[in-house]
C-alpha cells in the first residue's frame, strides 16, 4: 500500500516507522530539511520537502496515486486542508490529526464536509485510557474490545496473594468466576500458560472477561479498589482538559495545577467545576499545600517527560495510591522498566554552586561513600554537575541513571538527563560533596 504522510514530527515519524516496518511504500512530506534527512537515513522511506497543504507539493509526492493520506502535523488547520486537497486529487482515504477541543466538538460535521475517512486525536485517546485506569485503579493496563463488552486487563500479583502458588485450573473451582488468563509475564519472559501453570507473587497476568466478571474476580482475590474520588492533574494542556472534563462528568473532584496564567484563565472558563491552581506543579511545597498526600490519584501531564517522571516517583514515595505520568518519548519506556526493576530510591544531589542560596553541603567521608556506593552505585562530580549513577546488578548489567541540577537557577530544575546500559568502571578515588534530598 502506498501511504503519504504529511508531517514528520513525533506522531508522523512513529507512523512512518511502523508502516515502513510492515513493508508499505511510505512518502513523507515536511518543510524541515534536517528532519527529513534523518528520517531518510534511519527508515526505508521517500521524503519530499515542502508544504503538505500545497497541491503542487502533493502532486510531487504522488498523492494522486496513493492509497492513503495521513496528515499529522502540529496544526489542525493544515491537517484538514491537506486532507481536503488530497481528496480533490483522488486519494481514496484520508486521515487527519485533529486535537483542538473546539474542532473536536464538531468533528462529525467536519468529517462529512471534508470527506475525511477518519480523525485521530492522540490527546483525547490518551485521556480516555487514563480515565479507564482511574476507574479501575488495581489494573496496570486496560484494553477494551467489542465496543466495551470485553476487557483485557493487566495486573500484578502482590505478595501473600491467594493466587500465589495456585494453578490456573483451580481458579474457577475456587472462585467461580469466568475469566481467561491469556499471558503471564515473569522475570522478563512472557508465558502462554496452560491449565497446569502455577502463578507466583510478582507475576503480571493478562486476563480477559467482561467488566462485571473482572470486577467480581478482583473483589474475590482482594485486589479490588473503588474508583478514585479526587484527582490532581499537573499541567493544563489539551490532554488535561479532556481528562478533567470526563472526570467531572463522572462526579470526580478535579484539581489542575498549571504554570501559565492565561491557560489557567481559559481552564477556569471552560471547566467551572474544576479547581484551577496557578503554580508550579513540580515544586514540592506547592504539591503539599494543595494536598498531594490526601488525593486519590495524581496524573502528571506537563510538557516535559523528565518532570512527569520525577514528580510521579515523588508521589509514589508519598504513598499516593494511583500515579500516572505522560511520557512522549518512546525511548523512555526502557528507562522506566529499568527504574521499576531495580526499585531504586532516587537521591537528588546538589552541587557546590547552590551554596549561595543557603544549601548546606556536607562532606561525605570515605566510609559513608563506600556505603552509598554499595547501596546506590557510584557518585561523580563534574564542575557544577553532580551525577547519581544507579547500577542494576540483577541481570549482571549496569544501568546508569543520570540526574543533575542547574545550580545557576534561583529555583533548582531537575533534569532527567539520560539512562543507558553499558559496562563502565567506577572511580574508586571519587570524593563527593553533596546534599541529599530523598524522595
Amino acid at each position: 500500500m502506498k501511504v503519504v504522510i504529511v508531517g514528520d514530527g513525533k506522531v508522523g515519524g512513529t507512523i512512518a516507522r511502523q508502516l515502513s516496518g510492515e513493508g508499505h511504500d511510505i512518502i513523507v512530506i515536511d518543510n524541515n530539511t534536517s528532519v527529513l534527512n534523518n528520517a531518510s537515513n534511519t527508515m526505508d522511506i521517500m521524503s519530499v520537502e515542502g508544504n503538505g497543504a500545497s497541491m503542487l507539493v502533493q502532486k510531487r509526492a504522488g498523492v494522486p496515486e496513493a492509497d492513503l493520506l495521513i496528515a499529522a502535523t502540529s496544526a489542525d488547520e493544515v491537517n484538514m486542508l491537506a486532507c481536503l486537497l488530497g481528496k480533490k486529487l483522488g486519494v481514496p482515504h484520508t486521515i487527519a490529526r485533529v486535537r483542538n477541543p473546539e474542532y473536536y466538538e464538531q468533528i462529525n460535521e467536519l468529517k462529512e464536509e471534508l470527506g475525511l475517512s477518519m480523525t485521530v486525536n492522540p490527546e483525547f485517546a490518551a485521556a480516555t485510557e487514563i480515565l479507564r485506569l482511574l476507574r479501575f485503579p488495581s489494573a496496570l493496563k486496560i484494553e477494551v474490545f467489542a465496543r466495551g463488552r470485553v476487557e483485557l486487563v493487566e495486573v500484578k500479583i502482590p505478595p501473600h496473594s491467594v493466587l500465589d502458588g495456585m494453578p490456573l485450573w483451580a481458579i474457577y473451582k475456587e472462585f467461580q468466576v469466568k475469566v481467561l488468563i491469556c499471558a503471564v509475564q515473569r522475570a522478563g519472559e512472557v508465558h502462554i500458560p496452560n491449565g497446569n501453570f502455577v502463578l507466583q507473587a510478582g507475576d503480571k497476568i493478562n486476563l480477559t472477561a467482561s467488566h462485571s466478571e473482572i470486577e467480581k474476580f478482583f473483589r474475590t482475590i482482594g485486589l479490588f479498589r473503588t474508583g478514585v474520588k479526587s484527582v490532581m492533574i499537573l499541567g493544563g494542556g489539551r490532554m488535561a482538559y479532556y481528562l478533567a472534563k470526563a472526570l467531572i462528568l463522572s462526579h470526580v473532584r478535579v484539581k489542575i495545577i498549571e504554570l501559565d496564567y492565561k491557560r489557567c484563565e481559559y481552564l477556569c472558563e471552560a471547566l467551572p467545576e474544576a479547581v484551577v491552581i496557578h503554580g508550579d506543579g513540580t515544586d514540592k511545597e506547592t504539591l503539599q499545600e494543595e494536598g498531594l498526600e490526601k488525593t486519590d490519584a495524581l496524573v502528571c501531564l506537563t510538557g516535559m517527560d523528565e518532570e512527569n517522571i520525577v514528580v510521579a516517583l515523588y508521589a509514589k514515595a508519598k504513598k499516593v495510591s494511583k500515579v500516572i505520568a505522560k511520557i512522549n518519548r518512546i525511548s523512555f519506556d526502557e528507562i522506566l522498566k529499568v527504574i521499576v526493576r531495580v526499585q531504586m530510591r532516587i537521591q537528588i544531589l546538589w552541587s557546590r554552586s547552590l551554596q549561595r542560596i543557603g544549601c548546606f553541603i556536607p562532606i561525605v567521608n570515605r566510609s559513608l561513600f563506600w556505603q552509598c556506593r554499595r547501596t546506590f552505585g557510584s557518585f561523580y562530580i563534574n564542575s557544577d554537575m553532580v551525577c547519581l549513577i544507579c547500577q542494576d546488578r540483577i541481570h549482571q548489567l549496569r544501568a546508569f541513571t543520570y540526574f543533575f541540577i542547574d545550580g545557576g537557577a534561583q529555583q533548582s530544575h531537575i533534569f532527567f538527563f539520560q539512562i543507558f546500559i553499558e559496562e563502565r568502571a567506577g572511580d574508586a578515588d571519587c570524593q563527593c560533596l553533596f546534599r541529599s534530598f530523598i524522595f
